[in-house]
């Protein structure tokens, strides 16, 4: 058996001897210390009662408006989405494949969707197939007669189907220049849909009520830009009739220089349409008109007028409108 190590004697301060023991020379187990009280505390607060289950927290809860944002967000996030939509169809007819065409003696260019300009017009899909067989590609369509202010309004009624009129122009400048010009040149491309649309618009601006008598300079300016036999001549004729009394039917075309085949086709609605026109009063409208008087060759000359007095019955005038008792 060793003998036993004496542990050195170590001096105080105030010169007493005491013994130290080493830290290794301790050799007994040491037991694990438990939380501290405030730990217990902490961990039985986070825990809660038994029997309650905690639930993650809404970090909107304390702030209800973050909400409220979100939603305007996503509905602000929709409309956005939506808009972009509609832009993308607003632009899609800018995008597509265009052709050049060239209008007037300047030649001013103006690039128009190409399939839409060949759906519509005749005219133009007949003058891209040709340069489609003659290898010309995408060669400029050109309409050198054709004013540019009223081509531009010609594709205002191709893309939107209407046509607004400005505030600043008069009735008869609004038929001549806004209606009547664009009609034309619809009926020159061979767009039957747009020449539709502008015929509707048309007819409502010479039947408007609101609207001042158009003068009969205007009408006739406007029958003799007229394609002949169209249905704008039609139009400008009901505009007469509506706006006439029979009784002044002589009068007034002979007073107004109508071209010839314009007053007789005014007589035929007259005589087809209202009550108590008398045949002479007829007759003696053909009798004043001659062909001196015409500027140009008018289509339907020669028979109309023959025709028209041979197929005419006499009709039971009213006393009201003749001054005679009605038979």
């Amino acid at each position: 058996m060793s003998p036993k190590r004496k542990l050195p004697a170590v001096t105080d301060d105030r010169g007493e001897k005491r013994v130290t023991r080493s830290k290794t020379a301790d050799t007994r187990p040491t037991e694990p210390q438990g939380p501290s009280q405030s730990e217990e505390m902490s961990q039985l607060e986070a825990a809660g009662t038994p029997g309650e289950r905690s639930e993650p927290e809404d970090p909107r809860a304390e702030n209800p408006r973050d909400e409220l944002d979100d939603e305007s967000g996503s509905e602000k996030a929709q409309s956005e989405t939506t808009d972009t939509a509609a832009e993308s169809d607003d632009v899609s007819l800018t995008h597509a494949a265009t052709i050049d065409v060239l209008v007037g003696p300047i030649a001013r260019r103006f690039g128009v969707p190409k399939n839409l300009i060949r759906s519509r017009s005749g005219l133009i899909d007949a003058a891209i197939r040709f340069n489609e067989q003659n290898k010309a590609g995408n060669e400029p369509i050109e309409l050198l007669p054709d004013v540019p202010s009223i081509f531009d309004q010609y594709l205002i009624v191709l893309y939107s189907q209407d046509l607004v009129r400005p505030e600043d122009q008069e009735d008869d400048e609004w038929l001549i220049n806004g209606l009547i010009k664009p009609y034309r040149l619809a009926n020159k491309l061979q767009d039957q849909i747009s020449e539709d649309t502008l015929i509707d618009k048309i007819a409502a601006h010479t039947r408007d009520s609101d609207l001042k008598q158009l003068t009969a300079e205007n009408l006739i300016r406007a029958w003799e830009m007229a394609p002949p036999e169209s249905t704008l001549c039609n139009v400008l004729v009901d505009s007469v009739v509506l706006q006439l009394a029979p009784v002044n039917l002589n009068y007034y075309l002979s007073a107004q220089d109508f071209p010839r085949d314009f007053a007789l086709e005014i007589a035929r609605k007259l005589a087809a349409t209202a009550v108590g026109l008398r045949v002479e009063w007829t007759d003696q409208l053909f009798d004043s008109f001659d062909a001196s008087r015409t500027p140009g060759a008018y289509h339907r000359l020669g028979t109309i007028d023959q025709k028209f007095k041979d197929a005419r019955v006499p009709p039971k005038v009213p006393a009201t409108v003749t001054g005679e008792p009605a038979e």
